[in-house]
């Protein structure tokens, strides 16, 4: 079994070593409490596996948009995939290079677009002809050159 960041202390769960309830003391409750280093082993047990065989992998700033977990996420080799403007905003003020930004999601739309070039993000899913068509303009508009990647659904089955 893995080792984890939350233990008890003299009967005391902790964060690494810092007792829950004493950060219950000074924060509002309900709350969440994550660990750097917890955050860091879980990537590398998920990503190790894979290591050889992909270019990358990318945590979804929607499922946690926190500037400190994101900026952990990035220390530890993630790139950080964003599905709106605001996400990639979010993933800049966190400290992701246009390198490390994979923007998808469905339902993007001009601003999104525009928001994703002008920042430069490395690749943009598209998932629809209209998408190819806001990008294209969009992307000739403004001079720049972005790598996309397109997602098919293939309807029916293949003819023999």
């Amino acid at each position: 079994m893995k080792e984890t960041a939350f233990v008890y202390r003299n009967n005391l769960l902790c964060a690494e070593t810092m007792p829950l309830a004493e950060i219950a003391e000074d924060v509002e409750t309900p709350f969440c409490c994550l660990s750097d280093s917890q955050i860091r082993t879980n990537w590398d047990a998920f990503v190790t596996p894979f290591a050889t065989m992909m270019s990358g992998a990318y945590y979804s700033v929607r499922a946690n948009p926190n500037l400190s977990a994101l900026r952990t996420f990035i220390q530890a080799g993630a790139g950080l995939q964003v599905c709106s403007a605001g996400e990639l905003e979010r993933a800049i003020q966190a400290g992701a290079l246009p390198s490390q930004i994979l923007f998808c999601g469905t339902g993007k739309d001009r601003d999104d677009l525009t928001a994703a070039l002008l920042a430069g993000a490395s690749r943009v899913h598209l998932e629809s002809v209209s998408e190819i068509g806001f990008l294209a303009d969009l992307a000739r508009l403004l001079d720049i050159r972005v790598s996309v990647v397109l997602r098919l659904n293939v309807v029916g089955s293949p003819r023999a």
